[in-house]
């Protein structure tokens, strides 16, 4: 029987996922990998950041608000939840929360924990720090990026760190977003200290406000599936992020569908503005969010936008995930179509128990 000849671009696309199907001989990695992602086991680092959230909670550092989200009517799924009409993007509906205090935290009808707003330390190192990053970012490559999605809404630039999809792209090891990954300006853009010194309080505050999520999401980093190659690169939890370029970058409601459902996205605002909002529809908040403020919340759950920034002002975000392709591959051990149907699932079972790294507010604070 013939062979089927491939079209031009199908032979593209094919060469292009031969390259980047060989993590070990790429070029894709970042420099002097592989790299001990944290020292230290994970369990300290949780014990570190559940005795933090405490203190922050007892000394009066951190505030609670109780929203209207209710999680347990999401608790039965297991990758995906269903499509559902677009919510208005009218926020004056939405309960206004202003923070008083540095971490403002926010529960559900139940009292469980799901997301968190932390206002920027005032320490110079931070705000020089993201000053810089801000300057590299006008910097970066246009084609190393994309125009945004139209579903997101306004009219920027995303440059994506992005690992994802094996199974969709029929590769057998990690692998990530070309444009951003085969251009040496992204690289040094990685390497530089000033990022590198967001990456880390990034990921500390990670710990500080969720520490059974972040413990979940370095264990999946460590797994043999992604540490031999320093995949987990915005580490040691995130192993993806989006640059949104720094104009007047505004997004329309959305639930980000490829996130990791029992998972929680990071938000870093960035940009010269008076006044944006953080709107969360389902819990029915809407949170003043400075500019270098960071927040942690279930991206999959929640349809979640800002509002506009003023005329003449500027707003770019740095968002931090881990795609639900990137669980299952360390979950499963590999492709999805290779597995058994036992192992499929007990990676469904795993899936549906993750729920319980939400945890309630009293259990975090006793």
């Amino acid at each position: 029987m013939a062979r089927q000849r491939k079209t031009p671009k199908q032979a593209r696309k094919a060469k292009q996922q031969k390259k980047l199907s060989n993590p070990k001989d790429s070029n894709l990695l970042i420099r002097n990998h592989p790299k001990e992602l944290l020292p230290g086991p994970r369990k300290r680092g949780r014990n570190k950041g559940q005795l933090a959230f405490r203190n922050h909670v007892t000394s009066g550092q951190a505030t609670i608000v109780k929203t209207d989200l209710d999680l347990d009517q999401y608790r039965h799924r297991e990758y995906n939840l269903k499509k559902e009409p677009k919510p208005s993007n009218d926020a004056s509906v939405l309960k206004s929360v202003k923070p008083t205090t540095r971490w403002t935290h926010f529960v559900d009808k139940h009292g469980i924990h799901f997301a968190s707003v932390v206002l920027p330390p005032e320490a110079d190192e931070f705000h020089q720090s993201l000053n810089t990053v801000r300057s590299m970012m006008r910097q970066l490559p246009r084609k190393a990026g994309a125009p945004t999605e139209e579903i997101r809404g306004g009219h920027f630039h995303t440059w994506h760190l992005m690992m994802s999809g094996q199974d969709q792209a029929h590769m057998d090891g990690p692998y990530w977003n070309a444009k951003f990954m085969q251009n040496p300006q992204m690289q040094d853009f990685l390497d530089t200290e000033a990022l590198k010194n967001i990456q880390a309080y990034c990921n500390r505050q990670f710990y500080e406000c969720f520490p059974d999520h972040a413990s979940f999401y370095q264990y999946v980093g460590d797994s043999s599936e992604f540490k031999p190659y320093g995949a987990f690169k915005y580490g040691p939890c995130f192993p993806s992020l989006a640059l949104n370029e720094e104009v007047s970058a505004i997004s329309a409601p959305h639930r980000d569908r490829r996130d990791y459902l029992q998972g929680l996205a990071g938000v870093m605002s960035i940009g010269s503005y008076k006044h944006t909002t953080l709107n969360m529809q389902e819990a029915n908040i809407s949170v003043e969010f400075p500019a270098g403020a960071l927040a942690f919340f279930p991206s999959h759950v929640v349809h979640h936008y800002n509002t506009n920034v003023a005329e003449g002002e500027t707003r770019g975000s740095m968002t931090m995930f881990m795609s639900s392709d990137v669980v299952k591959w360390a979950g499963l051990g590999g492709k999805a179509g290779s597995k058994t149907k036992e192992e499929k699932e007990a990676y469904k079972r795993l899936c549906i128990d993750n729920w319980n790294l939400f945890k309630h507010i009293k259990d975090k604070i006793s």
